[in-house]
């Protein structure tokens, strides 16, 4: 809340204040003239609390005159009264490391701006590309933001040496992080030189960490039996199968692993809370590695959303059926069957399997309701859209699909007939769910099915079915969030 102490609404006499108009005079000239009539004025904590409502939709604010708080303190000296006076207003920004190191006007912004938030939790974002040698103007500033860590909810920053000695330096004399909720930290290779462990386990309130390059973060140490959320890249096997020994209380988990041929664990590692899962491989020496190797040793009963993205081979020989014989997707179905979870969604990329394995796959999905694929080259499209035809036992949840196609999948031919009586029958939705959006998405030409040259697509669409099938620039990367780190 505000900083203001009043008394309680319900026994306040009203109060007035006076309205002025800008009117030209008899001269031509501008000036303020008094209004007849007397407006209500609101209470004060009241317009801090619509203020509060004027701020910018983002987790953290970059200063903007045209954007609130700064634009409400030039309305008026009772508007920047009451907004210099709201701590909440101010307890979110962005520091631009590079605007400050050019200009000591933006030093100056930022220390007043934090002053303002008082003793409340602030959230802030302080990215520096720059691993130079801090200029003593800015110093100051980063000295506030380190003695400002018993206030930090929400941290995103990037480390580089001289900005971790600062922050997280022993010898500074830096206090635990007892409102810390949120971290979002990535670091420079020169942050290793240092020698300096910077450890969140005195953060009794941190739940969510996005750490975009992990392997560079080690030696750094995270409470991961209190931490409910992560998204986590670059990271080796070894690491993200430590995290999920360790993490037991996790709720939603995206990680994208790189393969460093480390030995499965002897046991299965159960992860009761966890209900959404993102797995994404970056090796390129097995397809079938990751993500099965990790699936291979988890139960996770409460799981609801699944994404998996396989890594695939360079070259030629990514799409040949002789590696067919290694295409092993038992690791999936018997995680399946282990976990004994309802998915809710799915979504499967590169999926190292022929057309009968696929389907296979799905077939083991029943209470599938949101399906994301991009199928191989090798996989037959007609052939998957007819056993998503007439088949009331195959995916009887099913109400949105996403078919993609990538440089990675190359061009594959679609029976526009068959696509044509899969919607059809889907949109009847006898014994099973109604089909209510189709997408076929592609990041190259030429289409492989065009929905607007189809008088029946045309009627689903007038009847309520979404289609969108063509070109698109979204992957399906960036359709599960991938394409953040």
């Amino acid at each position: 809340m505000s900083s203001f102490a009043l008394g309680p609404l319900s026994h306040r006499r009203p109060e007035y204040q006076k309205q002025n108009s800008l009117v030209v005079d008899k001269r031509g000239r501008l000036r303020f003239a008094a209004l007849s009539r007397r407006i209500l004025a609101l209470p004060l904590e009241i317009l801090a609390e619509i203020f509060l409502h004027s701020l910018p939709n983002d987790e953290f604010i970059s200063p903007g005159l045209s954007s609130a708080p700064l634009v409400l303190c030039g309305v008026c000296s009772c508007w920047r009264e009451v907004a210099l006076s709201t701590p909440r207003l101010w307890n979110s920004l962005v520091l631009d490391m590079p605007l400050a190191r050019k200009r000591t006007a933006y030093v100056e912004l930022y220390q007043s701006w934090l002053s303002r938030a008082r003793s409340t939790p602030i959230s802030l974002a302080l990215q520096d590309a720059d691993d130079g040698a801090l200029p003593s103007t800015v110093l100051p500033l980063l000295q506030t933001v380190a003695r400002l860590s018993p206030q930090w909810r929400n941290i995103d920053v990037d480390l580089g040496a001289n900005l971790a000695k600062i922050l997280f330096s022993s010898e500074g004399d830096i206090d635990p992080f007892p409102l810390l909720e949120k971290l979002g930290i990535s670091r420079h290779n020169s942050v290793a030189q240092t020698n300096l462990t910077i450890s969140f386990c005195d953060a009794p309130k941190l739940r969510e960490i996005f750490a975009p390059a992990y392997n560079a973060l080690l030696p750094m140490l995270f409470p991961w039996a209190q931490i409910t959320r992560v998204r986590i890249g670059n990271i080796l096997l070894y690491h993200c199968l430590e995290i999920f020994r360790n993490a037991s209380h996790l709720v939603s988990g995206t990680f994208e692993v790189q393969d460093d041929g480390s030995a499965l664990p002897t046991s299965i590692l159960l992860l009761p809370h966890l209900q959404s899962l993102t797995l994404a491989g970056i090796s390129v020496t097995d397809a079938n590695r990751i993500p099965m190797t990790i699936l291979d040793c988890l139960k996770t009963p409460a799981l609801e959303n699944l994404s998996l993205q396989f890594a695939y081979f360079y070259g030629s020989h990514a799409w040949t059926g002789a590696w067919s014989a290694n295409w092993d997707v038992s690791p999936f179905l018997s995680f399946l069957s282990r976990s004994s979870c309802q998915l809710h969604t799915l979504a499967l990329s590169l999926m190292p399997t022929t057309t009968e394995t696929f389907i296979q796959c799905l077939k083991a999905t029943p209470s599938v309701v949101h399906l994301k694929l991009e199928p191989l080259q090798v996989v037959d499209r007609t052939t998957m859209f007819a056993q998503l035809t007439a088949d009331a036992a195959f995916l009887p949840k099913l109400e949105t699909l996403d078919i993609f196609s990538s440089k990675h999948t190359g061009f594959v031919r679609v029976d526009s007939a068959v696509i044509i009586k899969m919607l059809d029958w889907r949109w009847a939705g006898v014994d099973i769910a109604q089909l209510r959006s189709f997408r076929m998405l592609q990041t190259h030409e030429p289409r492989t099915f065009d929905s607007t040259a189809h008088p029946e697509c045309r009627r689903l669409e007038q009847e309520g079915m979404i289609l969108s099938c063509g070109v698109k620039q979204e992957s399906f990367q960036e359709s599960i969030g991938l394409r953040s780190f």
